[in-house]
């Protein structure tokens, strides 16, 4: 059962990853802000700056000069998505806080809903991709079976299809603070913290603008690596496999003397 909703209205935050995104930032803060003009219970955005090479810093700067509410993270390097998810998830001061991506595939248009299960008592609500369009068919076929390995694989009751793009409350934004993972998988390590959880069925758009910056390479390193903190699993059908091979050769190697 969810928990009892406070009497107080509360406020939500925006938390936003940047790397290199100069070239949907116009549009983005656009958006946000007419979001806010009838979403008012949207008090902050934490913008945070992933060490980007372009002039994505000093655009959310100009961009959001005289506006109320935008906070700006910025790391010294390039340290990965899902530590600056983290950084922004524990600036947050507000009392919950929604979790997406600057390219607007995570559509605004679906934070109300979200607001909505909260506020009818549940502390996470994540949302649920039925569509991914511009997304290859590998992609999605690729992605389809992760969610299902990983749900396979490991304890934690995940949800299917869902990424990043979720609401989650101050008891779960405090109990995420105390975990201190070096290396973070935020989808997983939600889930693993239990608390009340919905979902939120929406369609993903493809990019507004600019390019993806999850390619394969990076795609197969966050799988791996939310695999491998969740499940013991991988590492010992690993180590079997090296035992059945290591045992093929010492017997390949009897029999051949």
């Amino acid at each position: 059962m969810p928990r009892a909703p406070e009497d107080r209205r509360q406020q939500v935050a925006l938390v936003i990853p940047l790397y290199n995104e100069e070239e949907v930032l116009p549009l983005l803060i656009e958006r946000i802000e007419a979001f806010r003009a009838v979403c008012p219970d949207v008090s902050e955005v934490v913008l945070v700056d992933d060490g980007s090479t372009d002039g994505t810093a000093r655009l959310v700067q100009s961009l959001t000069a005289g506006r109320p509410g935008y906070v700006l993270l910025r790391f010294s390097r390039n340290f990965g998505h899902q530590l600056a998810i983290t950084a922004g998830m524990h600036c947050v001061t507000a009392d919950a806080a929604v979790i997406l991506d600057a390219d607007l595939q995570d559509p605004l248009e679906v934070v109300p809903r979200m607001i909505a299960k909260w506020r009818e008592g549940y502390d996470v609500v994540y949302g649920v991709r039925r569509a991914r369009t511009g997304d290859t068919p590998l992609k999605k076929w690729t992605a389809r079976l992760y969610y299902r390995l990983f749900q396979r694989l490991t304890e934690v009751d995940a949800p299917l299809d869902a990424g990043d793009f979720r609401l989650v409350s101050r008891p779960v934004l405090e109990a995420y603070r105390q975990i201190g993972e070096q290396q973070p998988y935020v989808r997983g390590l939600i889930a693993w913290l239990g608390f009340n959880q919905t979902g939120v069925v929406y369609d993903r758009p493809p990019r507004a603008a600019g390019q993806s910056k999850y390619p394969l390479r990076k795609s197969l390193k966050l799988a791996l690596d939310g695999l491998a903190s969740f499940s013991g699993r991988p590492l010992r059908y690993a180590v079997r496999l090296g035992l059945a091979v290591a045992a093929l050769s010492v017997a390949g190697l009897v029999w051949v003397l």
